[in-house]
């Protein structure tokens, strides 16, 4: 399956092979899954998968046409015919064998798996209570289940996030389903690990599950970010097709939530580095790692001990970027995180996100050039709202204005060693 990134209208109504406007207008009257890019209202982004799945439970009729002319008279016969061949349709469509899995829900323990025609494919009932509210809610900061063609054989599997109720204390397992409903296999993300600060038990959950192809002769691999529980350890995991555990990646902080994570050959070497945003708990600043696919091991490396993993080698890390913390996060918030990252043809647009309790999203984009350099930055109009507000009632020095010097000036190291 096809699975990209759509950026723009233009994008999505080609895909749907309509016009703009019509695009636009299916997003209010159809509700088409589009998310909104900060910085514009026009600019929005959907992934084709999430295009394919709206589009098997939202009926796409082609657009009622008006016309001034008078309705020619119809026969009678016509009516008959039409009314013949949809019950010949609907009686061969209710006796067609299940298709493949198109839909998931989940009710109490149980994991039910529809067809585009919302009849049941199979089944699985698991041995606890499933969070029925992490399944039934609408944010997007965790990944809850995806249904591809992993092995590229013409069949659907489905990646699936079992989670449980916080007062079980279970962590949460990423569960792989052939089509007929046979589980392949099972990934339980997390173990003990100690920092120089503390011991943290090994209960874990998933924030983000990805399929990605790193380079065109090569199968897919799974990329899955998880975090403990409680605070900063946070574990990126590199799977095969058969569930095997290729590398791991231990970071000081929250990276790899959904929308941070992007595989991309910036470098056009024809491979795909694996990109991943979000926050250094150690930096206290919103950082984007970039690893290279085939050396996932080992640690981050902090100068604050107490955020440093014990017993744990140092990592590989092609780079890390930090970025500089603009004077209206500095004064409302601890940090800043990486809330987005964006691909492009021959960059990456990084979104930054400064003030998390305004509804105005408040972030900064930043344009990064294949060789990790800033190209470009942008202020959000929320930022630049939210910025005049507080320098108006006081809260923010006129030097604020001056902000977009000092968050030009990146903080890369490149495999290990500061720039």
């Amino acid at each position: 399956m096809d699975d990209r990134e759509l950026t723009s209208w233009k994008e999505i109504a080609e895909y749907l092979q309509l016009s703009v406007r019509t695009a636009q207008a299916w997003e209010k009257e159809r509700g088409l899954p589009v998310r909104r890019m900060p910085g514009s209202r026009s600019r929005v982004e959907v992934r084709t998968s999430e295009l394919e799945r709206w589009k098997g439970v939202t009926p796409l009729e082609a657009p009622m046409i008006v016309s001034d002319a008078k309705p020619r008279p119809r026969f009678p016969w016509t009516h008959a015919l039409v009314l013949v061949v949809g019950m010949v349709l609907g009686w061969a469509i209710t006796r067609l064998p299940a298709g493949q899995p198109a839909e998931w829900r989940v009710l109490n323990n149980t994991l039910v798996v529809t067809d585009l025609f919302g009849r049941e494919v199979w089944r699985r009932a698991f041995d606890d209570r499933l969070d029925q509210d992490y399944y039934e809610t609408t944010n997007s900061n965790f990944t809850k289940a995806i249904l591809t063609d992993l092995d590229d054989d013409g069949t659907v599997e489905l990646l699936f996030v079992q989670r449980y109720p916080s007062n079980l204390a279970r962590s949460s397992a990423l569960v792989c389903f052939e089509a007929n409903g046979a589980i392949r296999w099972t990934f339980v993300p997390g173990r003990k690990i100690r920092t120089g600060e503390k011991d943290y038990d090994a209960l874990f959950h998933i924030r983000n599950v990805q399929v990605a192809r790193f380079a065109k002769d090569k199968p897919n691999r799974i990329v899955v970010a998880g975090t403990h529980q409680l605070h900063f350890p946070a574990q990126l995991s590199l799977l095969s097709i058969a569930g095997g555990l290729e590398g791991e990646y231990w970071h000081a902080g929250h990276i790899g939530q959904p929308g941070t994570l992007a595989v991309v050959d910036l470098d056009d070497n024809g491979t795909s580095e694996l990109y991943v945003g979000g926050i250094s708990n150690a930096r206290e600043q919103a950082t984007l790692v970039v690893l290279d696919p085939e050396r996932i091991s080992g640690a981050s490396q902090e100068t604050n001990p107490k955020h440093q993993f014990v017993s744990l080698p140092a990592a590989e890390e092609i780079a890390r970027v930090f970025f500089q913390r603009s004077s209206l996060n500095r004064r409302l918030e601890r940090y800043n995180i990486v809330s987005q990252v964006y691909v492009h043809q021959d960059f990456l647009t990084v979104a930054v996100w400064e003030a998390f309790s305004q509804s105005l999203y408040p972030s900064i984009l930043y344009r990064i050039g294949p060789d990790l350099t800033l190209q470009d930055l942008t202020l959000s109009d929320g930022f630049v709202s939210y910025q005049a507000r507080l320098l108006q009632e006081r809260q923010l020095e006129p030097s604020a204005l001056n902000d977009h010097v000092l968050l030009r000036a990146l903080d890369v190291i490149r495999n290990g060693r500061p720039e």
